[in-house]
């Protein structure tokens, strides 16, 4: 299910809803964006990671599947914590007490959105994306996948939409 509709995507185009190729648009709008974020999709869904600290005094913990939208349970050493003991951003969670070596780090969380939830710099950036898929639509999309891992992009997308989702891109290490 699309996280933009093809009503949202008409009224930017100023065209009805019913318009052919809408739906692959906003398709392949979404996948652009993702991939460029690093992701193989925005749509919302449950993670569970477990670890063992292998570094004295680590305090933050990244997680594979993000960005984080919603953390159900923290627990280090099977103690929950609360909301106050960490900081928690869209692919961290910064710990307020550093863990030491071999304690274990647990974290339940929701990932992605919906459509209730989708920030509004994702939404306006897809809807952009799509409408230039729309109305133009050879505009040099080009798929890689190395194993499990696919990925959809392009090197024409407008700057604004760059800019839009440069805060939800996955940091590279």
């Amino acid at each position: 299910m699309s996280l933009v509709t093809t009503t949202e995507l008409a009224n930017y185009l100023k065209l009805d809803a019913s318009t052919a190729g809408l739906t692959q648009a906003i398709s392949a709008a979404e996948a652009l964006v993702s991939s460029i974020i690093g992701i193989e999709s925005l749509t919302e869904k449950s993670g569970v990671e477990e670890s063992r600290n292998t570094l004295s005094c680590r305090k933050t913990m990244g997680v594979k599947i993000g960005p984080i939208s919603n953390i159900s349970d923290i627990k280090v050493n099977s103690v929950s914590l609360d909301a106050a003991d960490y900081i928690a951003d869209i692919w961290f969670v910064d710990l307020n007490e550093p863990m030491s070596k071999d304690d274990s780090f647990y974290i339940s969380y929701t990932a992605g959105y919906t459509a209730e939830t989708l920030p509004d710099a994702l939404k306006q950036s897809i809807i952009l994306t799509g409408a230039m898929l729309f109305n133009k639509p050879d505009v040099g999309i080009k798929a890689e996948s190395i194993g499990d891992y696919r990925a959809q992009y392009t090197s024409e997308l407008p700057e604004p939409v760059l800019s839009m989702i440069s805060f939800y891109k996955r940091p590279m290490f």
